[in-house]
């Protein structure tokens, strides 16, 4: 039975990577469906004047990464598994997102057990396991899959041409999307049109360019 709910600036300051939730926030998340919609707008629509600072400008997340998959046609019950399925599983190597990394032992841990949410899979419940520090619980909208043999670098969109032309109200369409995506070490600028992404890396190395078809979904 729910007898309190989570404070609402306390939401505000876990989707804005200021504090980790207590144990008992946890269990209580995990039954309450009004406290899993208030943190699921304030995760994907973190609010101005609270927790985090707002710019009043364009949107800058803090890490970007892209994902394209195909849908197929299947039944219901194909559908329903699909959406109550974790991402991650037992012993997978996990990354945890810079925004809410300072507040754990370690930016990489690996994944001892999992609570699985049929509803709202961004609140499947991980525990972690850090190198040589106590277990912790994350959700899955703060982790990405750790690579091996792979650095992981978090990009931060500083330039989105469709937020641009939104904003100004311009009419037609243009030729392409343009996103320009900067790490401390280079920037990646990409075109992207129906037909093809073109790349344009630019670092400390010689100038690099990389394009290759993309198939509109």
């Amino acid at each position: 039975m729910v007898t309190a709910h989570i404070e609402n600036r306390r939401l505000v300051d876990m989707a804005t990577g200021r504090l980790r939730l207590e144990e008992w926030e946890h269990e209580h998340l995990r039954e309450c469906n009004m406290c899993q919609s208030v943190l699921h707008v304030f995760v994907n629509h973190p609010p101005c004047g609270l927790s985090s600072p707002c710019t009043c400008g364009l949107p800058k997340p803090p890490g970007i990464r892209f994902f394209t998959s195909r849908t197929r046609q299947s039944d219901g019950r194909d559908r329903l598994k699909a959406w109550i399925m974790q991402r991650f599983k037992t012993n997978d190597a996990v990354f945890i997102l810079p925004k809410f990394a300072h507040l754990y032992p370690g930016h990489s841990a690996v994944v001892l057990s999992v609570s699985a949410n049929r509803f709202r899979p961004m609140f499947n419940e991980y525990t972690v396991e850090f190198a040589n520090a106590a277990p912790a619980k994350l959700f899955e909208f703060q982790i990405i899959e750790d690579a091996p043999n792979y650095k992981t670098l978090i990009a931060d969109l500083i330039f989105d041409s469709q937020q641009r032309e939104t904003a100004v109200q311009t009419r037609g369409h243009a030729s392409g999307r343009q996103l320009i995506l900067q790490t401390s070490p280079f920037d990646l600028d990409m075109i992207i049109t129906n037909r093809k992404i073109a790349c344009v890396h630019h670092g400390s190395g010689p100038r690099k360019t990389h394009e290759e078809p993309f198939e509109k979904r």
